[in-house]
């Protein structure tokens, strides 16, 4: 893994909330009269491709506006160890794989998770 993604994570978070405010002010009317006009919704996502990271952040419809809450998936704070046995610390979405990203598959039982893809386990 090249990066850790956690920065990225919350800060979708940080969007979200912010395209929320902008909502709460008034000033997405003339995009939710657009969405209901052409019959959509409008998906928004955050993407940082050259590390394979892309995330839905929230979606627009002309009835609800935006909405966060029910679309970022769940996530979780918490400390991995890598091969090396060395610690780090990961804020995340519960079922992407802290080690290869992999989303695909990947097994939670409780509060134990692992991966489909490479095996780490978390």
């Amino acid at each position: 893994m090249s990066s850790d993604p956690s920065s990225f994570y919350a800060l979708n978070e940080e969007i979200a909330r912010e395209v929320a405010r902008l909502q709460a002010d008034g000033h997405l009317d003339r995009l939710r009269q657009l969405v209901g006009d052409a019959g959509v919704e409008l998906y928004v996502s955050s993407a940082r491709a050259g590390e394979g990271l892309e995330e839905l952040v929230g979606r627009v419809s002309a009835e609800a506006g935006w909405d966060h809450e029910g679309v970022l998936a769940a996530r979780s704070r918490f400390t991995v160890l890598n091969d090396a046995g060395e610690a780090r610390e990961v804020y995340m979405p519960d079922h992407i794989c802290p080690e290869c990203l992999n989303e695909a598959g990947n097994v939670i039982d409780g509060c134990a998770r692992k991966c489909a893809a490479c095996g780490f386990a978390w």
